[in-house]
This record gives structure tokens, C-alpha cells and sequence, in this order.
């Protein structure tokens, strides 16, 4: 027997309309938050969301809330979720998204200072949680965009730790500095930009004599 639409019916129940995903995002410590969008005939209904990778499947969820939070994932992988509805019958169609999770954006700070006659930088962040994360800095006299070094600027990479010095620089000129963490080669996002101008450093004297 079909329902309505086309739907085929059983015990006079119709195939229920699938949900929508109506947000799907990723957060820190690596979860994934689901909110649905319940189909239009929703009373009774029960909502399965499966969740799988480009790993392995993850888990399968099933409820009649709206709103799920999976955690414990991974970074730099792509998962996708597909959700259907129930009422005994299971929804004729589902809905599919797929998020990738990449690692989170660090904290940055820059202090200044002079070492052996040449001014330097030291430059900290927040850690990036997860196994294998390293950091890139990016460095430039050109002040790029907020979130973008400009093309040409400086770099040092596979970084482990959450600081680093940037030494031999212009005295008293302006330096502007990017941060971003990578996991298994794949680039998180870049760091809001930061500035600190170098310090003036005094010359060595000269013409040092014993009298």
C-alpha cells in the first residue's frame, strides 16, 4: 500500500520525511555538534544519525532529541553524517553532511627584546591539543591581513613546542607574526596576526683604551 507521496505504508503508517541538518559544526577538544531539523509530521519520530570517516565508522546514535554531541574524534579527518527518521518505519530518504576537522586556531603573543648587539622576538602560543602537532611561524615587515601572512614572509616550521625566537632582526622596525598548527602535514588555520616593533640596540663602543 503507498501512503501518500509515494511513501509506502505499513500498519497505516506513512514513511516519515527525513530531518535536515541544520548545523553542523566542529569544536574543541575535537567533537562534532549536530542540531536537526525535524521534518514537518514529526510527532512519535525517533532520529538515527550515523557517523562515519574516511578511518572508520564511528557510532550511530539514536533519540528523539534534536541535538547531539559526538566526542573524542580526531583532527585533520573528514567525517560525514547522515540522519534518517523513524516511527516504525524508517524515512524513505536521509540527509548527509560532511565536516573536516582541522586543528584549532592557536593564541599568539609577541615580546621583544635585543640578545648579543641584534634585536630579537620572542614568540609564544596556546598549545593545539592532539599527538604529532606542529606550528609554523609566519613573520613579514609587511603587515598581510589579519588572518593571512602576505605572500614572501618568513617562516619557521616544525616547530613542537608552544615558543620559538626570532633573532638577527631590523632594529626598530615593526614585525608582524602568524602562527598556525599542523597535524600529519595538513594546515589548521592561520592565527589572528600579532605585531611588536624590535628595539633600537646600542652599538658597541669604540676606541676603547687603558690608560
Amino acid at each position: 500500500e503507498l501512503g501518500e507521496g509515494g511513501n509506502r505504508t505499513e500498519k497505516g503508517k506513512t514513511r516519515p520525511e527525513a530531518p535536515s541538518i541544520s548545523s553542523l559544526t566542529a569544536t574543541l577538544p575535537y567533537q562534532l555538534n549536530i542540531t536537526l531539523t525535524a521534518p514537518t509530521e514529526s510527532a512519535s519520530l525517533t532520529y538515527q544519525c550515523n557517523i562515519s570517516s574516511t578511518e572508520n565508522d564511528v557510532m550511530t546514535i539514536t533519540a528523539t532529541e534534536l541535538e547531539h554531541t559526538v566526542e573524542d574524534l580526531n583532527p585533520n579527518v573528514y567525517y560525514t553524517v547522515e540522519c534518517t527518521s523513524s516511527n516504525g518505519e524508517e524515512s524513505c530518504d536521509s540527509t548527509m553532511d560532511t565536516i573536516r576537522i582541522l586543528p584549532p586556531v592557536p593564541d599568539v603573543t609577541a615580546n621583544k627584546y635585543a640578545s648579543n648587539g641584534s634585536a630579537a622576538l620572542n614568540i609564544s602560543w596556546t598549545a593545539v591539543p592532539g599527538s604529532g602537532i606542529s606550528y609554523t611561524v609566519w613573520y613579514s615587515k609587511s603587515i598581510g591581513t589579519t588572518t593571512d601572512p602576505p605572500s614572501g614572509a618568513f617562516t619557521k616550521s616544525e616547530i613542537t613546542n608552544t615558543s620559538t625566537t626570532l633573532s638577527v632582526l631590523t632594529q626598530g622596525t615593526p614585525y608582524y607574526i602568524w602562527v598556525a598548527a599542523f597535524s600529519s602535514d595538513v594546515q589548521g588555520l592561520y592565527s589572528t596576526r600579532v605585531s611588536e616593533t624590535t628595539f633600537e640596540v646600542p652599538g658597541a663602543p669604540i676606541n676603547l683604551m687603558i690608560s
